[in-house]
């Protein structure tokens, strides 16, 4: 007879932190913050703070040296650096062919050596192209490390029930959030997909060949 999040016992509870987070939010009016995780969580965050994002091709044959079947090819980078006094410098890169070395000396240049890199789901994507960049470029392998250890996933305090949404209606992808915060964000964007990324990018990329 339970229709209701709110309404569930919490003390039979045997699921997940985001769970827990999911039931408390509906308790609190539609928000869940864990204070302490979240004080804990941002501890390791430092200034200056570096926002990276990578667009990237998929090749099922490798068109290029050093690249295994179904590789990938980071075309695109974006960086958003928030300084301590609150400014925000921006870079970025976008490259067409075989690409790979410029991107890799442009973003190590761009990225700096100091501070915390923040990417939405860097464990299963940004810090996996660092990982791929640093086998086919061994070269690079100092300052790729460097940007590796220093990489945090933004999707961590989301996926572990630091902060809950109501609205979030069980899923923390990044398309989900920020319509929550601003549910122009992307429509403000002339490309709104990832694919779509790579779709105009492909165009830009044969018509050089």
């Amino acid at each position: 007879g339970i229709k209701y999040l709110r309404d569930a016992d919490i003390s039979l509870l045997e699921g997940t932190r985001q769970q827990y987070a999911q039931i408390m939010a509906d308790i609190n009016g539609g928000v869940f913050v864990d204070k302490h995780a979240l004080k804990s969580w941002l501890s390791e965050v430092h200034y200056p703070i570096c926002f990276l994002d990578f667009e990237w091709e998929t090749y099922a044959i490798p068109p290029y040296k050093a690249m295994k079947p179904y590789d990938v090819l980071p075309f695109e980078y974006s960086i958003h650096i928030l300084n301590e006094d609150g400014t925000i410098d921006h870079h970025e890169y976008i490259g067409t062919g075989d690409c790979r070395k410029k991107l890799i000396e442009n973003m190590i240049n761009d990225i700096g050596k100091k501070g915390t890199i923040i990417a939405y789901n860097a464990v299963g994507a940004e810090m996996i192209r660092i990982q791929e960049m640093i086998r086919q470029f061994p070269e690079y392998t100092s300052p790729l490390m460097h940007i590796y250890y220093r990489m945090v996933d933004l999707q961590l305090p989301f996926s572990m029930g630091m902060y809950y949404n109501t609205k979030m209606r069980g899923t923390y992808s990044l398309k989900t959030l920020m319509s929550i915060l601003d549910e122009n964000a992307y429509r403000k964007l002339d490309i709104h997909q990832g694919m779509e990324a790579v779709f105009n990018w492909r165009k830009v990329d044969r018509a050089e060949v």
